[in-house]
């Protein structure tokens, strides 16, 4: 059953988005024929974490321009416009950090792809941190990360945008960081008063809904933006030709993932699945997307050969073959999990892990998980990514799945030296967002339009 309903997931999260997004139907409509396929994931859906992050997601907007005479400007440095890659409440990546950083010292508003049906909608998710969505009405729908803006709705973007920095009185001069070359449809036309710098975080050729016309957006944005940011060596290298990239690596936020002296409670999501707090087994855990780079075969492959090994995995499942591990009786499966329970999640495993195919997508990645996993003084066994060489002195790599099941073991017993497990955390807390945010602020404090 627990394969069953992944592969629903997989198929119907997607039905879902289509319904939201095509059909020609009151917003409110919409809203209950989503939730309506949601449901019919089952136990993997309603009453279980991913569930509530999408209940939540639902019902989270609250605000709207009338609150903005409220919001001033905390300083006189300039305004960011952060025309985001994902939403808000997925799940907390690079976006949503490197916001949380600049507004220590500026105002950040965090610009989300999805349109809101009934004028401008604004949430204040920290000091002089807010995220916004434009509104629907007037720009019209344009499919997030693969859609084509028509002439008009260009322009009733930027009006939108003209509008929203009136009514927030932003600064006279101001930044946009675009994170996805959808953006860039809009961001190119922006005036002068405005900087772009492109936050280039993914090799995005690599993803399965990319098409040429994005992939000439973004070559167009190389060369046009004023600033470019890149997050690894492959994309430095990648693209220095357009313009020297600023290399901002990603981190971890150290003292989200820090044990204290007591155990956090058990998650609910562990709780609903019968997770026992011991075992005479191998614990491995995994916490992110299980998507067209994550390598099945070695998962179970390596399951089939090691009954000693537990693999307890989280993240959403948005391709089908990864469904099939959930038949497995020492795999579990325990879809989206709230980021606030990610620590405790950690906590009960022996080993943490990295499966990746070496796609370019991937060869292309700075793990953020290899840094969390880290400020828990957990070991890290995962295949060989290049941006992990930098730290091949603290993680286990492996290629096949026999040697995967070795190295975790190996990996487990490390994990009991008190000493190793302080070098992780020392490694961890050397390189946190707070470090990646004062490089991003040197970024765009630094030297105007070359």
């Amino acid at each position: 059953m627990r394969a069953i309903a992944v592969s629903l997931r997989a198929y119907i999260q997607p039905i879902g988005r289509k319904i939201y997004h095509k059909l020609p139907l009151p917003h409110s409509v919409k809203r209950r024929l989503v939730g309506l396929a949601f449901q019919i994931g089952g136990p993997l859906f309603k009453g279980d974490a991913q569930y509530e992050l999408w209940r939540h997601a639902q019902t989270a907007w609250q605000g709207d321009l009338s609150s903005f005479e409220l919001l001033p400007p905390a300083t006189s440095t300039r305004d960011v416009f952060i025309l985001s890659i994902i939403n808000w409440d997925f799940r907390t990546q690079r976006p949503q950090h490197i916001a949380r950083e600049l507004a220590r010292s500026r105002r950040v508003f965090f610009v989300e792809m999805d349109a809101h049906p009934s004028g401008f909608a604004l949430r204040k998710v920290d000091e002089n941190l807010f995220v916004v969505r434009f509104p629907l009405e007037g720009i019209g729908h344009i499919q997030p990360y693969s859609g084509r803006a028509e002439p008009g709705q260009v322009r009733a973007w930027l009006d939108a945008l003209a509008q929203f920095c009136d009514r927030a009185g932003a600064t006279s001069s101001k930044q946009v960081v675009v994170q996805h070359p959808f953006w860039w449809q809009m961001a190119r036309h922006v005036p002068s008063d405005f900087e772009v710098v492109f936050d280039c975080m993914d090799d995005i050729g690599g993803f399965s809904n990319t098409t040429p016309f994005l992939i000439s957006l973004e070559e167009d944005m190389l060369a046009k933006c004023d600033k470019l940011v890149v997050s690894s060596d492959y994309l430095f290298e990648k693209y220095k030709t357009y313009k020297m990239p600023a290399l901002i690596r990603n981190a971890g936020e150290a003292e989200h993932f820090v044990v204290a002296n007591q155990k956090r409670p058990l998650p609910r999501f562990l709780v609903a699945k019968g997770f026992a707090e011991r075992s005479d087994k191998i614990r491995v855990g995994y916490v992110g997307a299980i998507a067209e780079w994550f390598d099945v075969e070695l998962i179970a492959k390596a399951a089939e050969i090691a009954p000693d090994i537990e693999f307890h995995l989280c993240g959403s499942v948005t391709v089908a073959p990864p469904a099939k591990l959930a038949l497995l009786p020492n795999v579990a499966m325990y879809g989206e999990v709230p980021y606030v329970d990610v620590p405790a999640f950690l906590e009960r495993m022996d080993v943490l892990t990295i499966p990746f195919q070496l796609l370019p997508i991937i060869q292309a990645c700075d793990p953020v998980k290899f840094y969390e996993y880290s400020a828990m003084g957990k070991p890290t066994v995962a295949t060989r990514m290049p941006e992990l060489k930098r730290a091949s002195h603290l993680a286990f790599f492996a290629s096949t799945p026999r040697e995967y099941a070795e190295q975790i073991r190996v990996a487990a017993e490390k994990g009991k030296d008190s000493n190793f497990c302080a070098v992780l955390r020392a490694y961890a807390e050397e390189n946190t967002w707070t470090h990646r945010g004062t490089a991003f602020e040197s970024v765009l404090d630094g030297a105007a339009r070359t």
